[in-house]
């Protein structure tokens, strides 16, 4: 797809007045996090049409909306790891808060629960019961599947997230491009957005198992398209400030990267056999890595 082609069905996206609607009451339903004033409120709209994008598959129940809460929870979980008035004890805490919420939750009475906290007019501790809300919305659906493998497999992907963020923020320094994608493509958080999707879609066990590996190429050729487009503007050790130790063209050095793993996914995806009502799944990816590389290339999300 041409990025003229995409600009076009992203102004008639937002043109249209039931993605208006839709849009508008995410933003009451999790008010605090989408403040006008954050980051994730301003490019919503963006949000909202990846999502679209993503969850365009041949299935019956789309899912959109897990896609799209999921890219929220992620867009503001990045948002508060690089705030630096939060001091790093407290994103310590968050991150432990989150990890647990998913070993906690059996079923719906366990979700009532937490979701009824004490009130709290401290912007951090309303922002993080958006959060709650957002990942106790996915986890009802997804424990409806009664597939325990499934889930596990889920909780794992959001586990490694939440910890990659994490990781991330003490700011490790290494000179091994192999050494900081090991962290840096699961703090991308791509693969558990479509962890999500896929579990929401009811895939088994078996087909999740196998999608893991292109879901790793997946992650490392998003994470490599968003380094190169926000090196000029982050100050976070990415993968060009790693290559530059080493090559003098780490641009050029990483597409050839993306384009390695580019041909890896490929390969992985048509090696996995899995049922043909399943196989929109490996759509889903490739469509997923082309679609990144080229809203990373535009700077679509800035």
């Amino acid at each position: 797809m041409s990025y003229k082609k995409f600009l076009s069905e992203y102004k008639k996206f937002i043109s249209d007045k039931e993605n208006f609607k839709i849009i508008r009451k995410t933003t009451i339903d999790y008010p605090h996090i989408l403040k006008s004033s954050n980051r994730s409120a301003k490019i919503l709209n963006k949000i909202a049409f990846f999502s679209q994008h993503v969850s365009n598959s041949s299935v019956k129940s789309k899912q959109f909306d897990i896609v799209f809460k999921t890219s929220i929870f992620i867009s503001t979980i990045d948002d508060l790891m690089d705030d630096k008035r939060i001091k790093f004890s407290t994103k310590v805490a968050l991150s432990k808060m989150l990890i647990a919420i998913t070993k906690k939750i059996k079923n719906e009475n366990d979700i009532k629960k937490l979701l009824t906290k004490s009130k709290s007019n401290d912007m951090l501790l309303l922002k993080e019961k958006d959060l709650l809300k957002i990942i106790a919305y996915i986890t009802k659906i997804i424990i409806t599947d009664k597939n325990q493998k499934s889930y596990n497999l889920w909780k794992n992907s959001f586990e490694k997230f939440i910890k990659a963020m994490l990781y991330e923020e003490k700011n490790h320094m290494t000179n091994s491009i192999e050494s900081y994608l090991k962290n840096a493509r699961l703090s991308i958080g791509v693969s558990f957005v479509l962890s999500s999707y896929f579990m929401t879609n009811k895939i088994n066990y078996i087909s999740l198992k196998k999608l893991q590996e292109p879901l790793e190429d997946l992650d490392i050729i998003v994470r490599l398209s968003n380094d190169i487009s926000t090196h000029d503007i982050d100050e976070k050790i990415d993968a060009i400030t790693i290559i530059e130790l080493k090559n003098k063209s780490p641009q050029l050095y990483l597409k050839k990267l993306i384009e390695k793993n580019l041909l890896n996914l490929e390969t992985r995806l048509s090696n996995i056999e899995i049922s043909e009502k399943e196989k929109w799944t490996k759509k889903t990816i490739k469509e997923t890595a082309n679609v990144l590389i080229l809203i990373y290339k535009k700077n679509f999300f800035s």
